[in-house]
């Protein structure tokens, strides 16, 4: 897929082609059936010494592995009507626990939580299609660690509720659960989150209506004039919305969303107040930066199309380079719907959906979920970010790559000679 790329920056340097290799991590594990179910990677995060995938958009199943290495991902979640799992959110606090939503055809929509990854709890039952966002936040000065959970209320808005980490009340028979906000009585936008992160002891959500919004206590939701005048719905940048938030270097980078044919655009702040463009990638076909990470000292940028193509970038605060171009060099793969970005074991991870024409696995909310017999299922591929790695060749034509100094068992055929 050919992209005409023009990128616009400020005080930073563009560095192109310093291409880093990617290899397969698994590639043909999530095929559960003749029709190749789970055909998208939705999320990845990694939580106590594992990396999960969650998948969609058939059966919702959960898998994880302690190695990442291809052939090593275990089911462990697996509830009749689920279709998709989402929106993975982790705490250390409390002991440690992970909340993910479920979408489901013939069951309840749900967010659930585990404390070891493979036993699920009925954390929280929204009212209507589900959670439109999961996050958790320890108010100024450490008054409670909870989790945030936004949904669409009855007033056409979205609420966003609260509740502590280790809470029992999923259907609110106990009346445990607060209210921070509901947009549409407070503020009056029917817009829903598209990102949200915890910064400066705050957490910020995103919506998209172009908006920015952040609360310090827990208890009181504030709009952001400043996002607004700067770089949303008021600047005249042209932005869509902001698609994706990261801290990186103690800054929040802000990645958006714009159709208007003027591509992503990438921007920062240290305070909150003051917000300063890093790139616009102007008149490139990529419109959205999807996920950002973390990781290896760098900001990693997934960035798409209106297609799924996709590109990964990397910044380090100087330099903004153009890390993958071919989309890993794979067939019938996209980020359009849904996509993964996570740092775990040294390794940058990106989850893909996979499709085979004439039919599509992947489709948005639930849709077009038909796929072809020789459609393998969502994929993930990964990256090593430290020192030098060899590529261990597989017989069955698959690659694998390990970190310098990492270790790889190697399982000889009966057909083969040593």
């Amino acid at each position: 897929m050919k992209k005409i790329l023009l990128l616009v920056l400020s005080s930073v340097t563009l560095g192109l082609f310093a291409q880093t290799p990617f290899s397969v991590s698994e590639k043909k594990g999530f095929n559960t059936g003749m029709f190749a179910r789970n055909g998208s990677v939705v999320d990845l995060k990694s939580f106590k010494g594992n990396i999960y995938a969650a998948m969609g958009n058939d059966t919702g199943y959960v898998y994880r592995s302690s190695t990442g290495d291809v052939g090593s991902y275990q089911r462990v979640f697996n509830t009749f009507g689920v279709t998709r799992s989402q929106y993975f959110t982790v705490s250390n606090d409390g002991g440690g626990y992970m909340f993910m939503s479920t979408a489901s055809t013939f069951s309840t929509n749900l967010v659930m939580r585990t404390a070891d990854g493979t036993n699920w709890d009925n954390y929280f039952l929204p009212p209507g299609s589900g959670a439109q966002n999961i996050s958790t936040f320890k108010s100024a000065g450490g008054v409670a660690d909870s989790v945030y959970i936004s949904y669409f209320g009855s007033s056409g808005g979205v609420v966003i509720v609260k509740n502590a980490l280790n809470a029992n009340d999923y259907n609110n028979t106990l009346g445990t659960w607060d209210t921070l906000t509901d947009m549409y009585l407070q503020f009056g936008t029917y817009a829903y989150p598209t990102a949200s992160v915890v910064f400066h002891d705050s957490l910020y959500y995103a919506f998209s209506d172009n908006s920015l919004y952040h609360t310090g206590n827990g208890k009181d939701l504030h709009v952001n004039t400043d996002f607004a005048s700067q770089m949303g719905s008021t600047s005249g940048i042209g932005n869509s919305y902001c698609s994706a938030m990261e801290v990186y270097n103690g800054d929040l980078y802000l990645g958006t969303q714009n159709n208007t044919g003027t591509g992503f655009q990438l921007w920062k702040t240290s305070d909150g107040v003051t917000f300063t463009s890093i790139a616009d990638s102007l008149y490139n076909s990529l419109t959205t930066i999807s996920r950002m990470k973390s990781a290896g000292g760098k900001l990693w940028v997934l960035a798409k199309n209106t297609g799924g193509g996709f590109e990964i970038y990397s910044y380090d605060g100087t330099t903004f380079v153009l890390e993958n171009s071919n989309e890993f060099g794979a067939a019938d793969i996209d980020v359009n719907y849904y996509s993964g970005l996570e740092f775990f074991n040294d390794h940058l991870y990106v989850g893909v959906t996979h499709f085979k024409m004439p039919f599509m696995q992947a489709g948005h909310d639930g849709e077009s979920t038909f796929a072809s017999s020789s459609t393998t299922g969502g994929q993930i591929w990964r990256a090593c970010l430290v020192g030098s790695f060899p590529t261990v060749n597989i017989t069955n034509g698959d690659g694998d790559t390990i970190c310098k100094g990492g270790n790889v068992l190697l399982n000889v055929g009966g057909s083969a000679v040593s």
